[in-house]
């Protein structure tokens, strides 16, 4: 609900942050996947980890998949069209998964429509974005968790040895 209700100065932009290994990709893909019928125009998402793709490589990827320019034309012009569709997009979601630096994505973030939303992961907080801080979680309640995607309880004293030391 904290990622809905992002309103005031951060509206639509928000980061969920957190030390890696927590689930902030999964939790940002859980994300998009219940609420992808809010953005009819569409979830776009990018790797921005520094080992990750080039965003412009990811953009041009992204014009050939959605057929936006001739496949043949010059990657330049594809990257030109990729940007000035996304920031002529209504009704959008952009993530950005593992951004450490916002430099990255900034040619992104400029000139985007009133509506488009902005969903970072990082380690830390990002200026300019509402921070969502992914907790780590108990014992009992990584246990829970455990337990709820397994779809069983652990029976034997060996099972519920090793479910501990999962959730520790």
């Amino acid at each position: 609900e904290k990622l809905r209700a992002s309103a005031g100065k951060y509206a639509g932009r928000v980061v969920l942050c957190g030390i890696g290994g927590l689930g902030k990709t999964q939790l940002a893909a859980e994300f998009c996947h219940l609420h992808r019928d809010d953005y009819p125009g569409g979830i776009y998402w990018f790797d921005a980890a520094p080992d990750g793709n080039e965003i412009d490589s990811q953009l041009i990827a992204i014009a050939d998949h959605a057929l936006w320019i001739h496949p043949e034309s010059k990657h330049a012009e594809k990257l030109a069209v990729a940007r000035q569709v996304l920031r002529a997009r209504a009704g959008c979601l952009l993530v950005f998964d593992n951004v450490d630096e916002l430099a990255v994505i900034r040619p992104l973030l400029q000139d985007l429509l009133s509506g488009t939303h902005i969903l970072l992961t990082s380690r830390r907080e990002q200026p300019g974005f509402a921070a969502v801080h992914i907790p780590l979680l108990s014992a009992e309640e990584s246990l829970t968790l455990l337990r709820l995607e397994a779809g069983r309880t652990p029976k034997t004293p060996v099972e519920v040895e090793a479910a501990g030391g999962i959730g520790k």
